[in-house]
């Protein structure tokens, strides 16, 4: 669990391609879109069929990076257009 600037930094992503892991997702937003620094990523994995549930979270370094990433949308990772919304706390 973070605390509150922890959500204010991350982002929830759907519709993700299925071959997409973290390594990718991070680099996508970093290299790519070019929204800023990524502190984390990961991809939700379903444990029994060790596949990529669809959708993850990516955490940025600034709050701003957030602002850029949702500004710039679509993104389309991998041919695949994906969904983008400030994460929210569970």
């Amino acid at each position: 669990a973070g605390d509150a600037s922890d959500v204010l930094n991350k982002i929830f992503v759907g519709g993700l391609p299925p071959l997409l892991d973290r390594d990718g997702l991070k680099h996508y937003f970093e290299d790519v879109a070019k929204c800023g620094a990524v502190v984390d990523a990961i991809v939700m994995m379903d444990p029994v069929q060790r596949r990529s549930r669809g959708f993850g979270f990516v955490t940025f370094a600034d709050p701003e990076n957030v602002k850029r990433a949702v500004a710039q949308a679509p993104h389309s990772i991998m041919d695949k257009y994906v969904e983008i919304k400030l994460a929210m706390p569970r």
